[in-house]
């Protein structure tokens, strides 16, 4: 049998460790291009700020045990990620407490597929387009990165899904299936072609639900490649789609999670609240030589088709984004600049009427047009300015616009806009001896309220909510990451001021959720992870954020994330075997502003175990995995503000998924 490398890349540091396997091919990783930085900085190593890499080997893409995204974060530092057990509002993901507010998919932290931004110039972002079945490489920025991204960009999260040359050629395909009738099925294939490499997927995944009304079907396709346009021009290509069709169980109370945990909220079972969404994204990017550097032209596009019966109402969006990229940049031992200008824009075609029995009324409540443009111009200079000194300065100047055309007018005319105009300076400074990397930084985000955040109006009346405006980072922090030749380790303090904050309740009208500007706050504290190998396959790690994640004036925890996530694991490769016994614990989630409701500490022990056999000329990897193994019920996320007291979305108790993986 022939070796390959299982690289576990922790924060700004790579951690390799060998192992053998029962597949054929080498795995030989391509030149590495940090995307969560948009090319800016060329590696782990050139970062003066806190950055994570983290590559999934053959072995572990061979056997995807995981259904959601959360399952790939949960080992990157400061990132809070929990899986909500239900398809209906997607991944409850935050960074160092950036994101907290989102009642249903990502805000404020910049999502990013294959190159695609997820996250809108609006800054909100759906996760359900990420398969982790077919993602082989993970980036986080734990910082405010409003130089890289601009808008909504309190942190970083990367996926890249295109398997390396290496892999190529394959077809593989993988079935797994677990409780409450949850299956999913797997098809990918990659190949080496005249033009460059190409590679094909397909995926479904189905349940009927750990708690009651909430069944889900999600379907999911897509297709890479990259073509050699000329000997030092090359074009990379992606593409994908989505199909879902879900039900929404609601939150609960904290008397409903005593009597009935897999119960759903009364209202949304007689609304027949759920969604049915459509998507399709697609992306281009060339590089090539230009004046002495390197350029980058690169554009996106997306459109997505959402119906949301709510309890409140039938809501539909026709959403159009596309973006365009144009940078160039030249480096040397010495000295290295990066420019960027970047324009995208959005446009929402909204509707509200009332719902009946899950369709739309007849009579709308709601039409209107809602878009968003962006343009933005950045640059990024770095200067060693001494032997393994290297200072960073940068700056991004966005604007950003947000208007609304009402179509309903007999109320009068809500017809609007709001304009933003946004400074983002960085400055860094860098110390390396040897394998040992020092930083420091000081750096700034913004986030607009999204469209649906500024049209959700308490009142319920139509047009952009006046009072709501833009929410204010500014971070600083100082680390220090090392490795050895079986160890690796980084650790970095931060310190967040938030002005501003964007904070989440529901009407007392008609129960939507509504946003308000809810103050001041602080995010402050550590993390960080430490991993070792010693030998015969062994490795152990620990990755922590430790914080303090309070309104200023109060004191009180800002609702919706723990300040202090613990994970610690244990695992094993072998020739053939891989075996990993996992402890993921948090502290208690605040539900409300008022710190008056929460959800206690919890832990989960988890474990799992893959066997990789060669069978006929394929590699067959049969896997099995229990989840929450000590069958501790809490919390999967909690709804902060929440209307009478639903604040708990709860997680499921113990239960085991296996199934198998096949490769040719």
């Amino acid at each position: 049998m022939r070796r390959f490398l299982v690289p576990f890349l922790f924060p700004a540091v790579a951690l390799q460790v060998s192992a053998q396997s029962a597949d054929t091919s080498v795995v030989t990783l391509d030149e590495v291009r940090v995307e969560a930085a948009r090319g800016m900085v060329a590696s782990v190593d050139d970062a003066a700020f806190a950055l994570t890499v983290r590559v999934r080997g053959i072995a572990e893409v061979d056997a995807p045990k995981e259904v959601s995204a959360a399952g790939l974060l949960r080992a990157i530092p400061g990132v809070y990620a929990s899986d909500r057990a239900h398809l209906a509002l997607g991944d409850r993901i935050a960074v160092r407490g950036q994101g907290a507010r989102a009642g249903f998919g990502v805000r404020g932290v910049q999502v990013v597929l294959d190159g695609v931004p997820l996250t809108l110039p609006d800054g909100q972002a759906v996760t359900e387009a990420i398969d982790p079945g077919i993602v082989r490489r993970v980036e986080s920025i734990r910082g405010p990165s409003a130089r890289f991204w601009g808008n909504g960009s309190g942190g970083v999260l990367a996926f890249e899904t295109a398997p390396g040359d290496g892999e190529l050629p394959f077809v593989r395909a993988a079935l797994t299936g677990s409780a409450w009738a949850t299956r999913s099925g797997l098809v990918e294939a990659g190949a080496r072609t005249a033009a460059g490499p190409l590679r094909v997927w397909a995926s479904v995944l189905d349940t009927e639900g750990y708690r009651d009304h909430a069944r889900g079907r999600l379907v999911r396709l897509g297709a890479s490649g990259r073509i050699s346009v000329s000997r030092n021009a090359v074009l990379r290509w992606s593409a994908g789609a989505v199909d879902q069709d879900v039900e929404a169980p609601g939150a609960l109370t904290a008397a409903e999670l005593v009597v009935d945990r897999r119960g759903a909220d009364p209202r949304y079972v007689a609304t027949a609240s759920g969604k049915v969404s459509r998507q399709g994204h697609a992306g281009l990017r060339l590089d090539l030589p230009a004046a002495g550097g390197n350029a980058e032209v690169s554009g996106w596009g997306l459109g997505r088709r959402l119906e949301n019966p709510l309890p409140f109402a039938w809501v539909g969006v026709d959403r159009r984004a596309a973006g365009l990229r144009a940078a160039w940049r030249r480096g040397s031992d010495r000295f290295g600049l990066d420019v960027a200008i970047d324009a995208a824009t959005q446009d929402d075609d909204r509707v509200n009427a009332a719902n009946e029995g899950g369709k739309e009324g007849a009579v709308r409540t709601l039409e209107q047009r809602e878009t968003v443009t962006a343009l933005s111009a950045s640059v990024l200079g770095s200067l060693r300015v001494a032997r393994g000194l290297t200072g960073q300065a940068g700056f991004r100047w966005d604007r950003l616009t947000l208007a609304l055309d009402d179509g309903i007018t007999t109320d009068g005319d809500q017809s609007g806009s709001r304009r933003l105009g946004e400074a983002s300076p960085v400055l860094g400074l860098r110390w390396s001896v040897g394998r040992t990397t020092a930083y420091a930084s000081w750096s700034t985000t913004f986030e607009s309220p999204t469209t649906v955040e500024l049209v959700n109006r308490a009142d319920g009346r139509p047009g952009f909510n006046p009072d709501l405006g833009p929410q204010q980072t500014r971070g600083m922090e100082a680390g220090v990451r090392s490795e050895g030749n079986a160890w690796a380790i980084d650790v970095s303090v931060f310190d967040l001021s938030i002005r501003d904050l964007l904070s989440s309740f529901e009407s007392p009208v008609d129960g939507r959720t509504v946003y308000r500007n809810a103050g001041r706050a602080t995010s402050r504290g550590v993390d960080g992870s430490v991993a070792w190998a010693p030998g015969r396959g062994w490795q152990a790690t620990a990755v922590v954020l430790w914080s303090r994640f309070r309104f200023r004036e109060s004191g009180i925890p800002v609702p919706g994330v723990p300040e202090r996530v613990l994970r610690l694991a244990v695992s094993r490769t072998t020739r053939a075997m891989h075996a990993e016994v996992s402890l993921d614990a948090r502290s208690a989630l605040s539900a409300d502003d008022a710190g008056t409701a929460r959800d206690p500490s919890a832990a989960s022990l988890n474990a799992e175990v893959s066997r990789t056999l060669a069978v006929a000329g394929a590699a067959v990897t049969p896997f099995v995995a229990v989840r929450n193994a000590l069958d501790l019920e809490r919390a999967a996320a909690v709804l902060p503000n929440a209307r009478g007291g639903r604040f708990y979305e709860p997680a499921p108790g113990r239960h085991l998924a296996a199934g198998i993986g096949v490769r040719f």
